[in-house]
């Protein structure tokens, strides 16, 4: 028989399973006498506003401030944390009452560590991710490290002061990622919406057509690649990774081809984000959730009417001119009605090269900016395991 390793062995410490350490606490209470907590990454903090109130707010668990409390679901992974509040939450959260040889400070930096995460997800039961969930006589069953008092106090200690830096660098480099994002709308705004520019409905200047509708009992023609709305990303792009295929004859291949210069855009869901095609795509057609935009002026610059379509959508114009935040769709009759600014063929060929180039100098620096905060996310979770295991001296 195979033994398991556990994710928290491998330090100096003696190892003592949680149910010795801990007890459960599942008094019920009101959340009308004991106030709402929320549990996330964050930890134990008082509920959001935007979080959905309880259905039934006398079926709660109470949480003592000192209790260290976790959600027993495998969909929310990490969520769990020292409880400094008295409150309430949901069944689906284990709450602890702490035993005089675990130091609080140390137990929330513990049981929010990558390792202990892995061993709980590990002793869990379910179908699938949302449904999967360990109760506490399973996680009771954890052996976790326990170093003495003074040393737990210690590592608690340094811990809080490392996690406070990293997550001050942390925070920087999303402050960055915001002020990009705003420098290439506010690039979009300057380039794109000036007063002095002509404007024409979507369907004076271009075609907008629908996609083929699946049908499983119309088999008629050949298998054909289309694309989704699951195939236009969020980067302006296509996503050819994953393209299905559907029967169409050779009258629906030609009618909806896909070429050089067209602008795709989803009709449902993510309604109005849009993509760029570069080059023909041979072979490749499109179904009903995706529109297909072709200029069919000579006065329109291909490149620019994408540019103009994905700033209407990601400016929120879309959204708030169509109702597409209230009913989800962008039909192509309204699509035809929308508005895209139409200055000179050379302005719009400025344009468009400006744009791109400024937005390519952006999206790298924005790149960047993400890798180095997952580089730095790893650092941290990496320590707070290496540190509560004893395999990091400190």
């Amino acid at each position: 028989m195979t033994t398991h390793s556990s994710a928290l062995s491998g330090g100096v410490f003696p190892m003592v399973a949680l149910g010795a350490l801990v007890t459960e606490r599942s008094e019920k209470v009101s959340a009308m006498v004991f106030a709402p907590l929320s549990v996330g990454k964050a930890g134990v903090t008082p509920q959001l506003e935007r979080v959905a109130q309880a259905q039934d707010p006398e079926g709660r668990k109470l949480v003592r401030a000192g209790d260290v409390v976790i959600n027993s679901r495998s969909d929310r992974r990490g969520a769990a944390g020292l409880s400094r509040l008295d409150g309430s939450v949901s069944t689906v959260y284990s709450v602890m009452i702490l035993g005089e040889h675990l130091h609080p400070e140390y137990a929330h930096h513990l049981i929010r560590s990558v390792a202990f995460q892995d061993e709980f997800y590990r002793l869990g039961t379910g179908i699938v991710d949302d449904l999967w969930s360990t109760k506490f006589s399973r996680m009771s069953q954890i052996r976790v490290p326990l170093p003495s008092m003074e040393t737990q106090r210690h590592i608690a200690d340094y811990l809080d002061h490392e996690t406070v830096e990293i997550d001050a660098m942390s925070e920087q480099l999303i402050e960055l990622i915001t002020a990009l994002e705003e420098r290439a709308h506010a690039n979009c705004v300057r380039h794109l919406e000036k007063d002095e520019f002509h404007t024409a409905a979507l369907a004076s200047v271009a075609n907008v057509t629908l996609g083929k509708m699946l049908d499983a009992k119309n088999t008629r023609g050949e298998p054909v690649r289309y694309l989704r709305a699951a195939n236009i990303t969020k980067k302006g792009d296509v996503d050819l990774d994953d393209v299905k295929l559907m029967p169409m004859t050779h009258s629906e291949r030609v009618r909806l081809d896909l070429r050089r210069g067209d602008t795709l855009m989803i009709e449902g869901g993510d309604a109005g984000r849009v993509a760029f095609l570069p080059d023909d795509l041979p072979d490749c057609s499109f179904q009903k959730t995706v529109m297909r935009i072709r200029a069919t002026s000579s006065e329109v610059h291909p490149r620019f009417l994408f540019l103009a379509l994905n700033h209407a959508y990601a400016s929120g114009r879309i959204a708030v001119e169509h109702s597409v935040s209230t009913i989800p769709h962008f039909t192509a009759e309204k699509t035809q009605r929308l508005r895209v600014p139409i200055p000179t063929l050379a302005e719009q060929s400025r344009i468009a090269s400006g744009l791109d180039a400024e937005t390519t100098k952006v999206g790298r620096m924005i790149t960047e900016a993400r890798k180095l905060q997952s580089l730095i996310g790893e650092r941290r979770r990496a320590l707070v395991t290496e540190v509560v295991t004893g395999r990091k001296e400190i």
